[in-house]
């Protein structure tokens, strides 16, 4: 069986750690028994804040695949104004 998956992270601006760490909870997970046992090679992890047509390459190579997996991750900041 073919399979990949494709995990997409957005920290935005400023950058925060928490995309890092769901990417990285994702991954392990994957890896794991429980998760598939996915090898290294089937995971393809995105630049932080990776265009769209970037991304869209990965997409189109998943048509062929008998099973795909993306996951979105995105963290937002936010300033509180006195």
């Amino acid at each position: 069986m073919k399979r990949k998956a494709l995990l997409i992270g957005s920290p935005g601006y400023p950058y925060l750690k928490g995309v890092e760490l769901d990417i990285k909870n994702v991954t392990n997970f994957l890896k794991s028994s429980n998760g598939g046992s996915w090898k290294d090679s089937e995971i393809i992890i995105t630049k932080p804040n990776q265009s769209y047509a970037e991304v869209e390459k990965y997409l189109v190579e998943f048509e062929s695949l008998d099973y795909s997996f993306v996951y979105y991750t995105r963290w937002r900041g936010f300033a509180i104004r006195a």
